[in-house]
């Protein structure tokens, strides 16, 4: 059985190396995802929101780990305030990625389009994740909250 929740992403993106660059607000691991993409050591609450937000950078495992992870550092409201924000005005998001590096030309397929609808997903297996932000197992847990989260 083929693993469903793999996603590629677009040859332009993998080899611009500028979107994967260590920032004074975001570090990258030198480990890749299940999305040949390079992990998120640690960044700012808002770089996080900001990556969630960007539809260059979809991969399953970032995903997975925000949901389980972003009571820690934000609540909420805070991430639905950020969704909503590119939801309903898509166009702001994209030239505030676009100011930032201009050299990245979005494909038509990540342009933003309505959520799928919920009924058409419930009979399809899905990847449940293993971790669970109440176990005690994320050892993000066990350390103060501060400017810069670990993952």
């Amino acid at each position: 059985m083929s693993d469903t929740s793999s996603i590629t992403m677009p040859h332009f993106i993998k080899n611009d190396p500028k979107l994967f660059r260590d920032d004074v607000d975001i570090r990258f691991s030198r480990t890749l995802n299940s999305c040949k993409v390079p992990h998120i050591r640690y960044a700012t609450p808002d770089r996080l929101l900001e990556r969630l937000t960007d539809l260059r950078f979809l991969s399953i495992d970032f995903l997975n780990t925000f949901l389980l992870t972003y009571r820690v550092f934000t609540d909420g409201v805070t991430v639905l305030e950020a969704l909503k924000k590119v939801y309903y005005n898509p166009d702001v998001h994209d030239q505030i990625g676009d100011s930032r590096d201009s050299s990245v030309e979005r494909s038509p397929e990540y342009i933003s389009s309505p959520p799928p609808d919920l009924d058409s997903g419930r009979n399809s297996p899905r990847r449940i994740s293993t971790c669970s932000a109440f176990s005690g197992k994320s050892p993000i847990l066990n350390k103060p909250s501060g400017q810069y989260q670990r993952w």
